[in-house]
């Protein structure tokens, strides 16, 4: 197994897990759905022309009214040399349409599971501008986490890689199966299936499931305190709290509540969300689309022009900003509403 190859089954891994917890339940197995295949340990789901192969699949436990149960597909990529391309996003929107198109083929009077499938693609080295522009005009939600706020993970992920490699190069007589190592992910991390259950894991190549745990767990288990946030655009926010439990515990006691979206003047390029009154709650930091933020921040832009550009962006997209927490003791899906106030957020850069 080369360590490109590594480094990728660790972020799909890890984003099941995170996946799972803003309230979606992972597909681990072709078992757990009539749709869904398994081949050479990936998962595949079915279309209307094709199967295709799915690097991560989720189904939110809350079905909104008056529309279908919703599914998640994500594709992840760790490149090293280069950004995701329009290549990659082109794939996504045929894919998608497939999926989604397998109904028609149906006796739509027979009674049979429906759903609708949305594609989100991330990314550890960023976007091209092509793959952007096509994205964004074609829904498919674009997540950067070529960023300060991602930083550690990735990193934590690259280094598992390297380690994995030595580990098997000088240890194992013989090679672990993408398989195995995914098992031994989802049960270090707890990744819980649609079923509810985590995977148990024995063998007798614990060494590698030892170096997930030393170097990638805490890791995983520091970003717990993460949340999706759902906008009124064709793109999701990924929010990290900045001291974990201050944004549930605010937001169990006042889950519709106003709030300031401001960017960080020290570190470009990030923003973060606070309560109106900010004397009390928390503050969840995210980064903006690059394609966003560069109509906010165009180089030949004034300030005043940047001041307008930002809070009609806030105004369009983020006036009303749902986040999704999935609480595994209880099982219960919270559904938090964030107000955006801009008479409350002062314009400043």
């Amino acid at each position: 197994m080369r360590k490109c190859s590594i480094r990728g089954y660790l972020l799909e891994e890890v984003l099941a897990n995170l996946t799972m917890k803003t309230g979606y339940k992972i597909f681990t197995d072709s078992s757990q759905d009539k749709e869904l295949k398994e081949k050479r340990g990936d998962l595949w789901i079915k279309g209307r022309g094709g199967d295709h192969q799915v690097d991560v699949l989720g189904e939110l436990e809350w079905i909104p009214a008056f529309t279908l149960p919703l599914r998640l597909i994500i594709e992840a990529k760790y490149y090293t040399n280069k950004k995701v391309g329009v290549d990659v996003v082109r794939n996504s929107i045929g894919v998608l349409r497939d999926v989604n198109q397998k109904y028609l083929k149906k006796d739509p009077t027979k009674a049979q599971p429906r759903f609708r499938y949305v594609y989100s693609i991330f990314s550890a080295s960023g976007f091209s501008s092509n793959a952007q522009k096509y994205a964004f005009t074609h829904k498919i939600s674009l997540i950067d986490l070529n960023s300060g706020i991602f930083q550690k993970l990735t990193d934590s992920i690259k280094t598992t890689a390297r380690e994995l490699k030595e580990e098997m190069e000088e240890e194992f007589s013989e090679s672990v199966s993408k398989k195995k190592l995914r098992k031994a992910c989802r049960n270090i991390f707890g990744t819980k299936d649609i079923e509810g259950n985590t995977p148990s894991y024995e063998s007798n190549q614990m060494g590698f499931k030892e170096v997930i745990k030393e170097n990638l767990l805490e890791t995983v288990e520091g970003y717990g305190n993460l949340f999706i946030g759902v906008v009124k655009g064709p793109f999701i926010l990924l929010l990290k709290e900045k001291e974990k439990d201050n944004f549930l515990d605010f937001a169990k006691e006042k889950p519709n509540h106003r709030v300031k979206i401001k960017w960080d003047t020290e570190e470009r390029g990030k923003w973060y969300i606070i309560p109106y009154n900010e004397n009390e709650g928390y503050r969840l930091n995210f980064k903006l689309p690059e394609k966003l933020h560069k109509w906010v921040f165009g180089k030949e832009k004034k300030l005043a022009q940047q001041k307008r550009n930002a809070m009609d962006l806030k105004k369009r997209y983020m006036s009303d900003i749902n986040v999704y927490y999935f609480e595994e003791d209880t099982e219960n899906l919270n559904v938090f509403n964030l107000k955006f106030d801009p008479q409350e957020t002062e314009i400043e850069i």
